[in-house]
């Protein structure tokens, strides 16, 4: 049973996902893939079982662990609490099937320049221009002191311009510094090249425990065999091993110009005495020479060599022979820093089945736009580089275009600065393509020309549009076909981050994952997303951030015959994007087949379904679904006109400053046939920001000259106008809603009629519009305190569901249905009406109201052929027909009670019914 010690560097010391140490961290360690724990021991002696999990100390440090060298285990770390910890920068879990050979597992630091031979003294002498291990160091240099007198003075510091140097950033707490710390040392007579390891035991506390530093074996001692000599250079492990030269050992020159047995010609020697790895030396390529057989020169014939070479065997002599270039001959490393390198070096995948190729041809799987000389300093124009890198990318059939984690500086080259191409995928790393000047306006990716299979991920469009005063975009593409953005960032640009399909179609657009942030300047009209004529269009989990204008907008600026099809809105978040500002939108949508789901909209405007008004163009099912708005202008707008299909339902809208959802008839009065529902919807009027006057009239749903709209099992919360408002729309049914909290008055400025609960109105917004088949059934209304507008003696009282024609006569109210409504804790009047020319009127109750009165009526109502209202004698004009009964509103002692008509006419034939007794 042999030795060796697990260190799992990620743990050293425990630190949980926000790298935040954790004291009393449990690792476990199991057998090869099994929930059993193994027997681990405290040291290499392996006699002293070490108690298993192991518990970090306050410092998150855990004990050195030794076990059996010739198992397998595997290991997992939680907290004190039993919970997994990991960061997910290097891996999401740490699971008992992940296995780790039992070996020593160092945790390296970057490499020093040099390390020390002595005592330094640190408050003075570790400055720009000592002198250590024969280097000369300069200002920032780090250094490796491990002979201090002071051993816990030992580490690693960095040289500074004077004074007392420092130490080095990540080795300057104890958390930083644990045994097995290893550094590289890269330059000095001693120790160059050397690697150096912390020895001493865990726990550390920096400062105060001594450090020792060793060479470590693995690097910088030639290995000899039964475990070293402990020696560092050749001539002390012959002195350590006893060897002597020329008995034991053969004797060489540095430069192999002379050799025991070997007298070499003048054309062998020059080659031999050049040293390896300059220009012209000798490196044997694919060698089959064979080694020599002697030291005596038997066979020379035809040795391509200068005439007095003596004692070559007969391997070395066919080794020579060879031409350079074939094989097994000589070839020289200026040959293999040439362009075609490459392509004298084999390459093998492992694997079975792998083919042979060549290094070269397995390099350019990969392309990088440094392969074509951009250099990414963040200074350096780099779009030629970049366009060339491009183009040879789409020349060679397409693929992968490889960006580093560098700034490209690219300027205008006519309408944009690169030109896309296609089957081309830019792919980067933290990388940012920023404009570095243009004299018009300009994108960053620009064709006019039809591209296809396009993508661009881990890229930022930085459009400087601190020092580019033009419109700059990000990417501006017509009739383009597959595009995908992801990961990619886009700020700093004054016009649209992206804008496809102006004029053209767009197909099978994909955005995700991205970021739009400090796009627009002063108030000119920027979108974000802004694509027209799409078909096929997904946008998602993409974060939009002060825009001026619609971050989402994909209303076509004119209609493309059955091509805006198939939309996917979706997880995305828009924040401070003041779009009421314009009298614009948040999300603009204009399309066949559309999902907008799950979208959060924060201090912005609203989702708005626009349509072809009066084009003949129709579009067809949308679906806004489980969107959440919050402070906006308003919250979501249909424009019902040619669209068809429209389901707006489990939306949450808080704060918004005119309507939660508004559906309208673009044109006014005009007859639409396509249904819209709007269910299931949370709908809060909690702003502030927003002042309820006559032109301002705050309500949750709005229905403006629209037809065909199911209103179902809404939520309407602390409407200050109305919480339903049906104004000049027919065909509507309002059921199950529930209205709380509602306001329902009306100031001074309002002279006609004040908000309720549930209002219908063929007016009092916008011109009079005739309405018929208006149902109000099933609905909850809930404190909803109503008022009279202006003095009471002279206005019109509103009740919490009001159906008011208060067009004066302009237009007309027919079939108007209000049942089975449930008016609770009303100040006021439950239910009224005003001159309609139908209604009927059924099962309402009025619940916990002191005073308040189930019905009223100010002017004339009609209750099926009950005529209610000011008359005082049977009616003069108008059309009316048999069965219509008037009441007498000032009925007095051995009066009448009304009237009845007994033929249909204009006005009829009225004659007196209800004798009163006198």
């Amino acid at each position: 049973m042999a030795a060796g010690r697990i260190v799992i560097s990620e743990y050293a010391p425990a630190r949980d996902r926000d790298d935040t140490l954790v004291a009393g961290a449990k690792l476990y360690v199991y057998e090869n893939e099994t929930t059993t724990l193994a027997t681990i021991y405290t040291s290499a002696a392996l006699t002293t079982p070490l108690a298993n999990p192991v518990v970090a100390n306050s410092s998150g440090q855990f004990a050195q662990i030794w076990a059996d060298n010739t198992l397998t285990y595997s290991v997992s770390i939680t907290g004190p609490d039993g919970q997994s910890i990991g960061n997910p920068s290097v891996f999401d879990d740490y699971s008992p099937s992940t296995n780790f050979a039992v070996s020593e597992v160092l945790e390296y630091k970057a490499p020093v320049r040099v390390a020390s031979t002595a005592n330094i003294t640190i408050a003075s002498a570790l400055i720009n221009g000592a002198t250590i291990d024969g280097v000369v160091v300069a200002t920032g240099d780090r250094v490796l002191l491990k002979d201090q007198s002071t051993g816990s003075q030992n580490g690693i510091y960095v040289v500074v311009a004077s004074g007392a140097a420092m130490r080095s950033g990540d080795a300057d707490t104890s958390a930083k510094v644990m045994s097995g710390m290893t550094m590289f040392v890269s330059e000095g007579t001693a120790s160059g090249g050397a690697v150096f390891t912390l020895t001493t035991a865990n726990p550390i506390v920096l400062g105060t425990t001594a450090l020792t530093f060793s060479r470590y074996a693995g690097i910088g001692i030639l290995p000899i065999a039964n475990g070293g000599t402990g020696a560092s250079t050749a001539s002390g492990a012959r002195t350590n091993l006893g060897l002597v030269i020329g008995t034991d050992v053969q004797a060489y020159a540095a430069n192999l110009t002379t050799w025991a047995g070997v007298t070499p010609g003048t054309g062998v020697a020059t080659a031999l005495a050049v040293n390896i790895g300059s220009a012209g030396a000798p490196v044997l390529f694919n060698g089959a020479g064979g080694t020599p057989s002697s030291l005596a020169l038997t066979n020379a014939t035809n040795l391509p060599i200068s005439t007095g070479v003596s004692g070559l065997g007969t391997g070395v002599a066919t080794a020579l022979a060879v031409n350079v270039g074939s094989a097994g001959a000589f070839l020289t490393s200026t040959a293999l820093a040439a362009s075609g390198g490459s392509a004298l070096i084999g390459f093998l995948q492992a694997g079975t089945g792998a083919v042979a190729r060549t290094a070269q041809a397995k390099m350019r799987d990969a392309v990088s736009v440094e392969d074509f000389g951009a250099v990414g300093d963040g200074v350096t124009n780099d779009t030629v580089a970049i366009q060339a890198a491009i183009d040879a990318v789409s020349t060679a059939g397409g693929g992968r275009l490889y960006l580093g984690p560098k700034t490209y500086i690219v300027n205008q080259v006519g309408l944009g600065c690169l030109t896309a191409k296609s089957n081309v995928f830019m792919v980067g790393s933290s990388s940012v393509l920023k404009m570095g000047s243009a004299a018009s306006a300009c994108a960053i990716i620009h064709s006019a020309s039809a591209v296809s299979n396009l993508d661009f991920e881990g890229i930022t469009f930085d459009g400087n549009s601190g020092s580019v005063l033009f419109d700059t975009r990000g990417i501006l593409l017509e009739n383009v076909d597959r595009i995908t953005v992801n990961r990619c960032v886009f700020q700093y640009l004054r016009r649209d981050p992206i804008l496809l399909g102006e004029a053209t179609l767009a197909r099978l657009v994909t955005i995700e994952n991205s970021i739009f942030q400090n796009i627009g300047f002063g108030t000119a009209a920027v979108n974000g997303v802004r694509i027209y004529h799409t078909k096929g269009l997904i946008v998602d989990n993409c974060y939009f951030y002060d825009f001026i204008f619609s971050p989402i907008d994909t209303n076509p600026t004119q209609p493309v015959s059955d091509e805006e099809n198939h939309l996917i809105i979706t997880n995305n978040y828009l924040l401070n994007s003041p779009s009421w500002l314009v009298g614009n939108s948040s999300i603009a949508l204009l399309a066949d087949r559309v999902l907008c789901q799950g979208n959060t909209i924060i201090n912005g405007g609203q989702i708005v379904v626009h349509s072809y008004a009066g084009t003949g163009q129709t579009t067809r099912d949308y679906r806004i679904i489980g969107n959440s708005l919050l402070n906006n202008d308003s919250g979501i707008i249909v424009n019902q006109g040619e669209n068809s299909d429209i389901v707006v339902a489990d939306n949450v809208i808080k704060g918004f400053g005119n309507f939660g959802i508004q559906v309208l008839l673009p044109g006014g009065g005009a007859v639409a046939v396509n249904p819209v529902v709007l269910s299931n919807n949370i709908i809060e009027d909690s702003s502030t920001d927003y002042t309820y006057t006559a032109a301002n009239q705050p309500v949750c749903i709005l229905l403006f000259n629209a037809n065909n709209v199911l209103v179902t099992g809404n939520q309407c919360i602390r409407p200050r106008f109305a919480g339903v408002w049906s104004c000049g729309s027919s065909n509507v049914l309002i059921s199950a809603n529930s209205i709380v909290n509602q306001a329902g008055y009306a100031p001074s400025d309002l002279t006609t009629f004040g908000g309720g609960g549930i209002l219908v109105s063929a007016g009092g917004f916008g011109a009079p519009v005739s309405l018929t088949n208006v149902t109000v059934t099933g609905n909850f209304v809930q404190n909803s305190l109503t008022t009279w507008s202006g003095a009471p003696a002279t206005s019109i009282r509103t009740g919490a569901i009001t159906a008011f024609n208060d067009t004066s006569g302009a237009a007309t109210m027919n079939n108007i249905t209000l049942t089975n409504n449930v008016v609770d804790q009303v100040y006021g009047v439950g239910v009224q009406t005003n001159e309609l020319q139908s209604c009927f009127i059924d099962g309402n109750a009025v619940t916990n109201s002191s005073g308040a009165r189930l019905l009223d009526t100010a002017s004339t109502l009609r209750l099926s052929n009950v005529i209610m209202g000011a008359y005082t004698a049977a009616p003069t004009t108008g059309a009316h027909v048999i069965g219509e009964v008037i009441f007498n509103s000032a009925p007095a002692a051995a009066g009448f009670i009304g009237w009845v008509c007994t033929a249909s006419g204009t006005p009829g034939t009225w004659k007196t019914w209800g004798v009163i007794s006198a």
